[in-house]
Protein backbone atom coordinates (compact mmCIF):
# COMPACT_ATOMS: atom_id res chain seq x y z
CA UNK A 1 0.00 0.00 0.00
CA UNK A 2 1.56 3.34 -0.81
CA UNK A 3 -0.77 5.96 0.54
CA UNK A 4 -0.65 9.76 -0.67
CA UNK A 5 -2.09 11.13 2.63
CA UNK A 6 -0.98 11.61 6.05
CA UNK A 7 -4.01 12.88 8.91
CA UNK A 8 -3.33 14.74 11.79
CA UNK A 9 -5.55 13.83 14.36
CA UNK A 10 -6.48 16.97 17.31
CA UNK A 11 -8.77 16.33 19.97
CA UNK A 12 -10.37 19.47 20.63
CA UNK A 13 -10.02 21.40 23.99
CA UNK A 14 -9.37 17.79 24.74
CA UNK A 15 -8.96 18.53 28.75
CA UNK A 16 -12.57 19.67 28.44
CA UNK A 17 -13.87 17.29 26.45
CA UNK A 18 -12.47 14.57 28.84
CA UNK A 19 -14.36 16.14 31.83
CA UNK A 20 -17.65 16.32 30.01
CA UNK A 21 -17.50 13.11 29.25
CA UNK A 22 -18.26 11.44 33.07
CA UNK A 23 -19.79 14.60 33.50
CA UNK A 24 -22.11 15.47 30.71
CA UNK A 25 -24.30 18.49 32.33
CA UNK A 26 -21.05 20.31 31.65
CA UNK A 27 -21.45 20.29 27.65
CA UNK A 28 -22.09 23.43 25.81
CA UNK A 29 -21.59 25.80 29.01
CA UNK A 30 -18.45 27.78 29.79
CA UNK A 31 -15.51 25.67 31.45
CA UNK A 32 -11.70 26.12 32.31
CA UNK A 33 -9.77 23.69 33.45
CA UNK A 34 -7.53 25.08 36.45
CA UNK A 35 -7.49 25.27 40.18
CA UNK A 36 -9.83 27.16 41.78
CA UNK A 37 -7.49 29.50 43.16
CA UNK A 38 -8.28 33.14 41.23
CA UNK A 39 -4.59 33.36 40.16
CA UNK A 40 -4.60 29.86 38.79
CA UNK A 41 -3.51 29.35 34.84
CA UNK A 42 -6.25 27.45 33.07
CA UNK A 43 -5.02 24.68 31.02
CA UNK A 44 -7.76 24.06 29.04
CA UNK A 45 -11.26 26.49 27.94
CA UNK A 46 -13.91 25.46 26.18
CA UNK A 47 -14.83 26.59 22.95
CA UNK A 48 -18.08 28.84 24.15
CA UNK A 49 -15.34 30.56 26.18
CA UNK A 50 -12.67 31.06 23.45
CA UNK A 51 -15.55 32.37 20.99
CA UNK A 52 -16.05 35.09 23.88
CA UNK A 53 -12.16 35.97 23.44
CA UNK A 54 -10.61 33.86 26.66
CA UNK A 55 -7.35 31.89 25.82
CA UNK A 56 -6.05 29.13 27.02
CA UNK A 57 -3.17 30.02 29.67
CA UNK A 58 -5.22 32.93 30.44
CA UNK A 59 -5.86 33.43 35.04
CA UNK A 60 -8.97 32.04 36.21
CA UNK A 61 -9.74 35.52 37.26
CA UNK A 62 -9.11 37.03 34.01
CA UNK A 63 -11.49 34.35 32.02
CA UNK A 64 -14.50 35.23 35.22
CA UNK A 65 -13.98 38.99 33.78
CA UNK A 66 -15.02 38.17 30.53
CA UNK A 67 -17.88 35.18 31.88
CA UNK A 68 -18.47 35.50 35.32
CA UNK A 69 -20.66 32.20 34.82
CA UNK A 70 -17.37 29.96 33.52
CA UNK A 71 -17.44 26.90 35.45
CA UNK A 72 -13.62 25.27 37.12
CA UNK A 73 -12.68 22.38 36.89
CA UNK A 74 -9.84 20.64 38.14
CA UNK A 75 -7.12 18.84 36.32
CA UNK A 76 -7.89 15.11 35.83
CA UNK A 77 -5.05 13.53 34.25
CA UNK A 78 -5.17 9.57 35.28
CA UNK A 79 -8.65 10.43 32.92
CA UNK A 80 -6.77 12.51 29.95
CA UNK A 81 -4.24 9.43 29.88
CA UNK A 82 -6.69 6.70 30.57
CA UNK A 83 -8.96 8.22 27.51
CA UNK A 84 -6.22 8.96 24.91
CA UNK A 85 -4.94 5.70 25.32
CA UNK A 86 -8.32 3.89 24.22
CA UNK A 87 -8.95 6.47 21.61
CA UNK A 88 -5.00 5.55 20.23
CA UNK A 89 -5.41 1.95 20.56
CA UNK A 90 -8.84 2.03 18.76
CA UNK A 91 -7.59 4.48 15.89
CA UNK A 92 -4.64 1.66 15.06
CA UNK A 93 -6.66 -1.04 15.32
CA UNK A 94 -9.31 0.08 12.72
CA UNK A 95 -8.10 3.13 11.33
CA UNK A 96 -4.38 3.22 10.68
CA UNK A 97 -2.00 1.32 8.98
CA UNK A 98 0.98 3.75 10.91
CA UNK A 99 0.37 6.04 13.83
CA UNK A 100 2.27 8.76 16.04
CA UNK A 101 1.41 9.74 18.81
CA UNK A 102 1.80 13.40 19.29
CA UNK A 103 0.86 14.53 22.48
CA UNK A 104 -1.39 13.30 24.66
CA UNK A 105 -4.34 14.55 22.12
CA UNK A 106 -3.19 14.24 19.53
CA UNK A 107 -1.52 12.04 16.40
CA UNK A 108 -0.26 11.42 12.82
CA UNK A 109 -2.10 8.45 11.42
CA UNK A 110 -1.45 6.87 7.96
CA UNK A 111 -5.13 5.55 7.19
CA UNK A 112 -5.45 1.75 6.51
CA UNK A 113 -6.69 1.80 3.18
CA UNK A 114 -5.49 3.37 -0.09
CA UNK A 115 -7.15 6.71 -0.73
CA UNK A 116 -6.92 7.99 -4.57
CA UNK A 117 -8.20 11.09 -4.49
CA UNK A 118 -9.45 14.09 -2.14
CA UNK A 119 -13.33 13.42 -2.12
CA UNK A 120 -12.49 9.55 -0.67
CA UNK A 121 -9.73 10.99 2.06
CA UNK A 122 -12.82 13.67 3.76
CA UNK A 123 -15.46 10.81 3.64
CA UNK A 124 -12.82 8.36 5.24
CA UNK A 125 -11.64 11.42 7.87
CA UNK A 126 -15.63 12.17 8.24
CA UNK A 127 -16.12 8.71 9.44
CA UNK A 128 -12.75 8.56 12.14
CA UNK A 129 -14.62 11.93 13.18
CA UNK A 130 -17.89 10.44 13.29
CA UNK A 131 -16.98 6.78 14.61
CA UNK A 132 -14.66 8.73 17.86
CA UNK A 133 -17.52 11.21 18.61
CA UNK A 134 -19.97 8.25 19.10
CA UNK A 135 -17.53 5.71 20.91
CA UNK A 136 -15.34 7.85 23.11
CA UNK A 137 -17.92 11.09 23.02
CA UNK A 138 -14.41 12.83 22.39
CA UNK A 139 -15.04 16.02 19.30
CA UNK A 140 -11.50 15.88 17.16
CA UNK A 141 -10.52 17.96 13.96
CA UNK A 142 -8.29 16.50 11.12
CA UNK A 143 -6.40 17.75 8.98
CA UNK A 144 -4.98 16.10 5.57
CA UNK A 145 -2.21 16.79 3.56
CA UNK A 146 0.87 15.19 1.86
CA UNK A 147 2.94 16.04 5.18
CA UNK A 148 2.85 16.31 8.58
CA UNK A 149 3.57 19.67 8.77
CA UNK A 150 0.57 20.80 6.43
CA UNK A 151 -1.60 18.80 8.02
CA UNK A 152 -0.78 19.78 11.25
CA UNK A 153 -1.37 23.19 9.96
CA UNK A 154 -4.53 22.31 8.24
CA UNK A 155 -5.87 21.28 11.50
CA UNK A 156 -4.99 24.19 12.95
CA UNK A 157 -7.15 26.26 10.70
CA UNK A 158 -9.94 23.46 11.25
CA UNK A 159 -10.86 24.07 14.54
CA UNK A 160 -13.02 22.92 15.92
CA UNK A 161 -14.23 19.76 15.20
CA UNK A 162 -13.44 20.47 10.92
CA UNK A 163 -12.01 18.43 8.48
CA UNK A 164 -9.29 20.39 6.25
CA UNK A 165 -7.80 19.01 3.07
CA UNK A 166 -4.49 20.86 1.93
CA UNK A 167 -2.87 19.74 -1.12
CA UNK A 168 -0.28 21.23 -3.68
CA UNK A 169 -3.20 23.11 -5.66
CA UNK A 170 -4.21 25.18 -2.11
CA UNK A 171 -1.19 25.10 -0.13
CA UNK A 172 -0.61 28.85 -0.92
CA UNK A 173 -4.54 29.89 -0.65
CA UNK A 174 -4.37 28.18 3.05
CA UNK A 175 -1.38 29.82 4.56
CA UNK A 176 0.94 32.31 2.81
CA UNK A 177 -1.68 34.94 3.75
CA UNK A 178 -1.52 33.76 7.67
CA UNK A 179 0.33 35.58 10.08
CA UNK A 180 4.13 34.44 11.04
CA UNK A 181 2.66 34.08 14.14
CA UNK A 182 0.24 31.03 12.98
CA UNK A 183 3.28 28.87 11.23
CA UNK A 184 3.82 25.55 13.65
CA UNK A 185 6.65 26.06 15.39
CA UNK A 186 6.94 29.40 15.79
CA UNK A 187 5.88 31.42 19.16
CA UNK A 188 5.40 35.18 19.82
CA UNK A 189 9.22 35.80 20.54
CA UNK A 190 10.45 34.57 17.30
CA UNK A 191 7.19 36.09 15.64
CA UNK A 192 8.24 39.40 16.51
CA UNK A 193 11.75 39.44 15.79
CA UNK A 194 11.02 38.17 11.98
CA UNK A 195 8.20 40.80 11.95
CA UNK A 196 11.55 43.65 12.69
CA UNK A 197 12.79 42.19 9.49
CA UNK A 198 9.36 42.95 7.63
CA UNK A 199 8.46 39.44 7.67
CA UNK A 200 4.73 39.89 8.78
CA UNK A 201 3.26 36.75 7.09
CA UNK A 202 3.94 33.02 6.43
CA UNK A 203 4.20 33.98 2.67
CA UNK A 204 6.81 36.43 3.37
CA UNK A 205 9.00 33.67 4.56
CA UNK A 206 8.46 31.75 2.13
CA UNK A 207 10.17 34.22 -0.43
CA UNK A 208 13.18 34.03 1.61
CA UNK A 209 16.82 32.26 0.91
CA UNK A 210 17.89 30.09 3.41
CA UNK A 211 21.29 31.80 3.49
CA UNK A 212 19.36 35.24 4.17
CA UNK A 213 22.06 37.30 6.66
CA UNK A 214 18.37 38.80 8.72
CA UNK A 215 16.89 35.37 8.78
CA UNK A 216 20.43 33.39 10.21
CA UNK A 217 20.12 36.29 13.09
CA UNK A 218 16.71 34.71 13.73
CA UNK A 219 16.91 30.99 13.13
CA UNK A 220 20.73 30.50 13.58
CA UNK A 221 21.72 27.47 11.46
CA UNK A 222 17.93 25.87 11.70
CA UNK A 223 16.67 28.74 9.15
CA UNK A 224 16.67 25.97 6.61
CA UNK A 225 14.36 23.62 8.37
CA UNK A 226 11.66 26.74 8.48
CA UNK A 227 11.49 26.95 4.75
CA UNK A 228 12.50 23.04 4.17
CA UNK A 229 8.96 22.38 5.73
CA UNK A 230 7.07 25.16 3.64
CA UNK A 231 8.10 22.98 0.56
CA UNK A 232 4.96 20.70 0.13
CA UNK A 233 7.23 18.41 -2.16
CA UNK A 234 9.00 17.24 0.76
CA UNK A 235 7.78 14.11 2.33
CA UNK A 236 8.65 12.80 5.42
CA UNK A 237 9.76 9.32 5.51
CA UNK A 238 8.74 6.52 7.57
CA UNK A 239 11.13 4.21 9.11
CA UNK A 240 9.97 0.65 9.04
CA UNK A 241 12.77 -0.63 11.44
CA UNK A 242 13.27 2.07 14.43
CA UNK A 243 16.35 2.68 15.97
CA UNK A 244 17.47 1.98 19.45
CA UNK A 245 17.84 5.19 20.89
CA UNK A 246 20.80 5.81 23.42
CA UNK A 247 18.34 8.45 24.71
CA UNK A 248 14.90 10.36 24.46
CA UNK A 249 13.33 13.42 26.10
CA UNK A 250 10.82 16.64 25.83
CA UNK A 251 11.49 19.65 27.22
CA UNK A 252 9.40 22.68 27.00
CA UNK A 253 9.55 25.90 27.65
CA UNK A 254 6.69 28.52 29.31
CA UNK A 255 5.12 31.12 27.71
CA UNK A 256 3.16 32.30 31.00
CA UNK A 257 3.95 32.09 34.54
CA UNK A 258 2.98 29.05 35.96
CA UNK A 259 2.39 27.98 39.45
CA UNK A 260 3.86 24.89 41.44
CA UNK A 261 1.17 22.85 40.83
CA UNK A 262 0.70 23.50 37.56
CA UNK A 263 4.46 23.08 36.69
CA UNK A 264 4.14 19.42 38.04
CA UNK A 265 1.03 18.68 35.73
CA UNK A 266 3.55 19.53 32.71
CA UNK A 267 5.83 17.23 34.43
CA UNK A 268 3.00 14.09 34.38
CA UNK A 269 2.24 15.01 30.44
CA UNK A 270 6.04 15.01 29.96
CA UNK A 271 6.36 11.64 31.84
CA UNK A 272 3.27 10.24 29.85
CA UNK A 273 4.53 10.90 26.47
CA UNK A 274 7.83 9.63 27.09
CA UNK A 275 6.31 6.41 28.39
CA UNK A 276 4.39 6.35 25.21
CA UNK A 277 7.44 6.02 23.54
CA UNK A 278 9.41 3.67 25.40
CA UNK A 279 6.68 1.36 24.87
CA UNK A 280 6.67 2.23 21.04
CA UNK A 281 10.06 0.85 20.95
CA UNK A 282 9.75 -1.63 23.86
CA UNK A 283 12.80 0.16 25.50
CA UNK A 284 13.33 0.56 29.16
CA UNK A 285 14.97 3.72 30.89
CA UNK A 286 17.58 2.77 33.65
CA UNK A 287 18.52 6.58 33.74
CA UNK A 288 16.55 9.84 33.80
CA UNK A 289 17.44 13.27 34.02
CA UNK A 290 15.45 16.15 34.84
CA UNK A 291 16.06 19.51 33.14
CA UNK A 292 15.30 22.77 34.17
CA UNK A 293 15.54 26.09 32.71
CA UNK A 294 16.28 29.43 34.68
CA UNK A 295 15.11 33.28 33.66
CA UNK A 296 18.69 33.26 31.99
CA UNK A 297 17.74 31.26 29.36
CA UNK A 298 20.07 28.11 30.78
CA UNK A 299 19.08 24.58 30.91
CA UNK A 300 20.42 22.79 33.83
CA UNK A 301 20.23 18.51 34.08
CA UNK A 302 20.08 16.61 37.60
CA UNK A 303 20.10 12.89 37.13
CA UNK A 304 20.14 9.80 38.94
CA UNK A 305 20.08 6.21 37.43
CA UNK A 306 16.72 3.89 38.33
CA UNK A 307 15.43 1.06 38.66
CA UNK A 308 14.24 -0.30 34.65
CA UNK A 309 11.30 1.43 33.63
CA UNK A 310 8.51 2.50 30.94
CA UNK A 311 6.10 3.18 33.23
CA UNK A 312 4.67 6.90 33.29
CA UNK A 313 4.07 6.95 37.02
CA UNK A 314 7.86 5.83 37.28
CA UNK A 315 9.18 8.49 35.68
CA UNK A 316 7.07 11.11 36.88
CA UNK A 317 7.76 10.05 41.10
CA UNK A 318 11.45 10.20 39.93
CA UNK A 319 10.92 13.44 38.52
CA UNK A 320 9.52 14.93 41.45
CA UNK A 321 12.18 13.52 43.40
CA UNK A 322 14.88 15.51 41.52
CA UNK A 323 12.66 18.32 41.09
CA UNK A 324 12.41 18.38 45.01
CA UNK A 325 16.39 18.12 45.78
CA UNK A 326 17.21 20.62 43.43
CA UNK A 327 15.17 22.96 41.44
CA UNK A 328 13.09 26.06 42.86
CA UNK A 329 9.74 25.86 40.74
CA UNK A 330 9.28 29.34 40.80
CA UNK A 331 12.49 30.28 39.47
CA UNK A 332 12.27 28.58 36.04
CA UNK A 333 11.10 29.03 33.10
CA UNK A 334 10.98 25.50 31.67
CA UNK A 335 11.02 22.02 32.52
CA UNK A 336 11.73 18.59 30.89
CA UNK A 337 12.59 14.82 31.27
CA UNK A 338 15.08 12.95 29.72
CA UNK A 339 15.28 9.05 29.69
CA UNK A 340 18.83 7.56 29.06
CA UNK A 341 20.42 3.89 29.27
CA UNK A 342 17.96 2.80 27.13
CA UNK A 343 17.57 -1.53 26.74
CA UNK A 344 15.53 -4.09 25.30
CA UNK A 345 12.59 -4.80 27.33
CA UNK A 346 13.08 -8.57 27.02
CA UNK A 347 16.93 -8.63 27.82
CA UNK A 348 16.60 -6.49 30.78
CA UNK A 349 14.41 -9.83 31.85
CA UNK A 350 16.62 -11.76 31.11
CA UNK A 351 19.49 -9.90 32.41
CA UNK A 352 17.84 -9.82 36.08
CA UNK A 353 17.02 -13.62 35.86
CA UNK A 354 20.55 -14.56 35.99
CA UNK A 355 21.44 -11.80 39.18
CA UNK A 356 20.37 -14.33 41.83
CA UNK A 357 22.49 -17.44 40.98
CA UNK A 358 24.01 -18.62 37.46
CA UNK A 359 24.31 -22.13 38.51
CA UNK A 360 21.02 -22.73 39.30
CA UNK A 361 19.70 -21.04 36.44
CA UNK A 362 21.63 -22.64 34.07
CA UNK A 363 20.59 -25.90 35.40
CA UNK A 364 16.80 -24.56 35.23
CA UNK A 365 17.27 -23.71 31.71
CA UNK A 366 18.59 -27.17 30.20
CA UNK A 367 15.88 -28.57 32.24
CA UNK A 368 13.40 -26.40 30.26
CA UNK A 369 15.00 -26.53 26.94
CA UNK A 370 14.74 -30.33 27.31
CA UNK A 371 10.69 -30.73 27.90
CA UNK A 372 10.22 -27.45 25.02
CA UNK A 373 12.30 -30.39 22.48
CA UNK A 374 10.22 -33.39 23.83
CA UNK A 375 6.63 -31.55 23.52
CA UNK A 376 7.37 -30.44 20.22
CA UNK A 377 9.34 -33.57 19.44
CA UNK A 378 6.02 -35.40 20.27
CA UNK A 379 3.54 -33.05 19.16
CA UNK A 380 5.54 -32.81 15.88
CA UNK A 381 5.62 -29.11 16.27
CA UNK A 382 7.60 -25.81 17.18
CA UNK A 383 3.96 -24.66 18.83
CA UNK A 384 5.90 -24.45 22.58
CA UNK A 385 8.62 -21.81 23.02
CA UNK A 386 9.55 -19.47 25.78
CA UNK A 387 7.89 -16.23 26.49
CA UNK A 388 11.10 -14.56 25.76
CA UNK A 389 10.84 -15.77 22.23
CA UNK A 390 7.05 -14.60 21.78
CA UNK A 391 7.98 -11.31 23.44
CA UNK A 392 10.43 -11.25 20.66
CA UNK A 393 8.49 -12.28 17.76
CA UNK A 394 5.90 -9.52 18.95
CA UNK A 395 8.39 -7.53 18.94
CA UNK A 396 9.37 -7.55 15.14
CA UNK A 397 5.99 -7.47 14.36
CA UNK A 398 4.93 -4.56 16.50
CA UNK A 399 7.80 -2.37 14.47
CA UNK A 400 6.78 -3.79 11.28
CA UNK A 401 3.06 -3.27 11.67
CA UNK A 402 2.89 0.30 14.00
CA UNK A 403 5.76 2.01 12.71
CA UNK A 404 5.32 5.17 14.24
CA UNK A 405 5.95 7.99 12.00
CA UNK A 406 9.23 9.65 12.44
CA UNK A 407 9.01 12.61 14.84
CA UNK A 408 8.51 15.92 13.43
CA UNK A 409 10.98 18.55 13.79
CA UNK A 410 9.08 21.22 14.71
CA UNK A 411 7.32 20.94 17.89
CA UNK A 412 5.58 24.04 19.80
Amino acid sequence: MNNKYIFHIDFDSYFVSAIRTIKPHLKNKPVAIARSEKHSVAVSISYELKSLGAKTGSKVYEILAIEPKTIIEKPYFRLYQYLSNKIFKFLKANFASKIEVGSIDECYIIPKIDLENKEKAINYARNIQKTILNKFDIPITIGISVNKFYAKMTTNISKPFGIGYTDKENYKDNFFDLDIEKFHGIGSKIANKLRQINILTIGDLAKKEKNDFELLQVFKTTAYKYLDSLDINKNVDFNLEPEQNKGMGNEITFEFQYDEIEILDKVKNIAFNLSQRLKKDFLIAQNISLVARNYDKKWKAYNKNISPTDDANEIYKHSKKLIDKNVALNNIKGIGIRVSKLVDKDSIYEYHSLLDNPKQINNQNEKIESIIEQVNRKTKSTNVFRLSELNKKEKLKFNHEVDLITHSIFKK
